[in-house]
């Protein structure tokens, strides 16, 4: 950079914008940069512009016809950001690697999601009948582009990929009921709150209403029903009490 001829005050500036003036959006660009090629010490996929690892990656998930939340996890899921327990030690944590449900192999995202015995047997008890010991790639990343071709040609792609998200979820809900409350959901049972899941989401977004509210005990989800607040008429007071015993608005 040459320097100033006219003696001005010397001032930092930001390289990445036209202005020289930060903003959070270019840092975020500028670091998602640096990530998606491996230079923040993470493995990366390559370059955005890379198909195979880039743009068809991250299109694959936003098109997904699903909660929000499910995107996000998928999301996190390629990113290999979930708090399975081998990136729990990558970040420091004393905890046993092992997988706390077949405790045989070292907890990954590939392994909880479709490798473990548990994993397996919930995807053959889908309408799927998802052969997880077809699947090719080491991580998740690439198990889930290899989803994509597989179904890449299936008339029905979208709502296959969808179901598997949904899928997804619930493999991580049922682990985390396994790991935080010692209690074991049944593979079935996991496949039949998958589906409950995902057609209340269906019947509201056809419905064109919220999505109903829910909480979860046990691994079992449970609908609070869809609450809307009204204006209360003219000489009246309109109060809600919160019962916390029940966790309903009264």
């Amino acid at each position: 950079m040459a320097l100033s001829r006219f003696g001005c005050p010397d001032r930092w500036m930001w390289h990445f914008t036209k202005n020289g003036l930060f903003t959070v959006k270019s840092g975020y660009r500028v670091a998602v940069e640096l990530d998606s090629n491996g230079l923040l010490g993470r493995r990366g996929f390559g370059g955005t512009s890379d198909d195979r690892g880039g743009r068809r990656l991250w299109k694959s998930i936003w098109e997904l016809n699903v909660v929000g939340k499910i995107r996000h996890f998928v999301w996190r899921c390629c990113k290999d950001y979930i708090a399975v327990r081998s990136n729990l030690r990558r970040r420091g944590v004393q905890v046993d690697p092992a997988c706390p449900s077949c405790q045989q192999h070292e907890e990954t995202v590939a392994h909880l999601l479709f490798h473990c015995h548990y994993a397996r047997l919930f995807w053959f008890a889908c309408p799927l009948q998802l052969d997880v010991r077809s699947l090719q790639g080491g991580t998740f990343a690439d198990i889930w582009l290899g989803l994509c071709d597989r179904f890449a040609q299936d008339s029905g792609r979208d709502g296959l990929l969808s179901s598997i998200a949904y899928g997804l979820w619930r493999l991580w809900k049922c682990r985390n009921t396994l790991v935080f409350e010692g209690t074991t959901v049944h593979p079935a049972e996991a496949v039949e709150l998958m589906h409950k899941q995902q057609n209340e989401f269906l019947q509201t977004k056809e419905q064109g209403t919220e999505t109903p509210s829910s909480h979860e005990v046990g691994g079992v989800q449970r609908s609070m029903g869809t609450q809307h607040w009204s204006c209360p008429p003219m000489a009246f007071t309109k109060s809600a009490v919160f019962d916390v015993g029940e966790g309903h608005c009264l």
